[in-house]
Parts: C-alpha cells; sequence; structure tokens
C-alpha cells in the first residue's frame, strides 16, 4: 500500500523523494519502567505512557511493514543504577522485545 505524505511517496515505512532518493523510516520505542513513553524535550518528569505493551507495539510496527526498530532504553540513558525499579524491567522487556521479534 502506498501514499504521498507531503510530497513524499510513502509505502509502510518507506518513503520516496526525487531529490533525496529512497530512504526509510525506522519506528522508535522508548521504554521506561516496562512501558513505552513519549518525553517532551528529553526531561523525565514529562513522560507519558504512549503503550502499556511495548512488545504488542513492535509486532505491530512488524506487521504494518518495518524491518527496523530504534528501541531505547530510558532508565540507561538517565543513568539509572542497574538495580533500581526501571532499569530491572526495561531489562526484562528488553529481552522480551529481543526474543518476540522479527525486526532488526
Amino acid at each position: 500500500m502506498s501514499s504521498t505524505i507531503d510530497g513524499f511517496k510513502a509505502n509502510s515505512f518507506e518513503l520516496v523523494d526525487h531529490n533525496l532518493g529512497c530512504f526509510e523510516i525506522y519506528p522508535a520505542i522508548d521504554i521506561l519502567g516496562g512501558k513505552s513513553v513519549r518525553l517532551k524535550k528529553g526531561v523525565r518528569a514529562s513522560a507519558e505512557v504512549v503503550h502499556d505493551d511495548p512488545v504488542a507495539q513492535l509486532q505491530g510496527y512488524a506487521k504494518a511493514g518495518a524491518k527496523w526498530a530504534h528501541i531505547v532504553d530510558l532508565a540507561a540513558a538517565f543513568g539509572d543504577a542497574a538495580s533500581s525499579d526501571d532499569a530491572i524491567r526495561n531489562q526484562e522487556l528488553l529481552h522480551k522485545l529481543l526474543l518476540n521479534n522479527t525486526l532488526k
């Protein structure tokens, strides 16, 4: 399925621009406390849950045609101790994400 988005021809996660050529969009999942979140301006306190099940979210991206995904462990990025609750939940989730998907 293809469509046009702001002058770009889009086919799932691939865009074609006549000047730039073809490039892929990598969907991103930022995880914190085992949930997929969105930050405003990179501020931890602004974390808003966008998906309760990042594994299902990743599977949805794969089903929609994504070949790759960018996953960020925000607990690690913010320098949390490896023993913190957020870090432990994120590590468990990262393991599930790696085992239960077909993306690179």
